[in-house]
């Protein structure tokens, strides 16, 4: 599929991202980081992607599936959270996950059960070395039922670049550098989300038995440098051993 510029007045159905001046993986590593988080979350919603060319430029991009356009092209109203919280727009970083769990809880219309959701995403992201997780990397859906989580998007294995501190703050805490990343930490979020210590065993669970499926569809792919695939991979492998794996262990501790 070659997707071809939109005529004027005419919705956009894909977005292209090209290699960036600063970091050349950078649509590499998107793509593998998506996919991996697909692998992860088998049951969410994650935004679809491949690597391919756009009419009227050389070079290979990342094309995009715009989940805002419906099948005939109409526009779906969605806002990010930064928008939903009242943030002014270069305020993104200075927010907390606990916001937007308490958003969900308390508006009309929204499901509880993405609180959990929601959990999940940023524990895989983190897994993924996805540092970059900010207000504006988060929206929801406008929907005839009510607001719904929009599909995950801007997954990137930030931490390659040499950004290593969580984007949002924990338990009160901002810029968490991720080496210092611990179970207690994770479990301090899932107290914030008002979850109780069986789901937050359980997402943890669900992200061991999913593991090897997305260090496959990373190992697999064909997009992308054997080294970005390593670095993903080695992130990925310390995070885990280092503070995911330990959840179900902390939690135990306090049963």
């Amino acid at each position: 599929m070659r997707p071809k510029r939109p005529r004027a007045r005419e919705l956009s159905t894909h977005i292209g991202k090209f290699p960036s001046p600063r970091h050349e993986d950078l649509t590499a590593n998107e793509y593998l980081t998506t996919i991996a988080l697909k692998a992860l979350l088998p049951d969410d919603h994650i935004v679809d992607l491949h690597m391919g060319t756009i009419e009227g430029f050389p070079e290979q991009a990342l094309i995009i599936t715009r989940f805002v356009r419906t099948a005939d092209g109409q526009r779906i109203h969605f806002e990010e959270f930064n928008q939903l919280l009242g943030y002014p727009s270069d305020a993104k970083y200075g927010g907390s996950h606990k916001r937007m769990a308490d958003f969900i809880r308390e508006t009309p219309g929204c499901l509880p059960a993405e609180i959990y959701r929601l959990y999940l995403r940023i524990l895989a992201g983190l897994l993924l070395g996805n540092t970059d997780m900010h207000l504006k990397n988060f929206a929801m859906l406008h929907t005839d039922t009510g607001l719904r989580l929009s599909p995950a998007y801007d997954a990137v294995s930030a931490t390659l670049y040499g950004y290593k501190t969580i984007a949002l703050s924990i338990g009160g805490t901002p810029n968490i550098p991720i080496g210092n990343l611990k179970p207690h930490t994770l479990i301090r979020l899932g107290q914030e989300f008002g979850l109780s210590t069986d789901a937050m065993a359980m997402a943890a669970g669900q992200l061991e038995r999913r593991r090897p499926a997305a260090r496959e569809a990373m190992t697999k792919s064909k997009i992308g440098s054997q080294s970005v695939r390593d670095d993903i991979l080695t992130h990925m492998d310390t995070r885990w051993n280092g503070t995911v794996a330990l959840i179900g262990k902390a939690l135990s501790k306090k049963r």
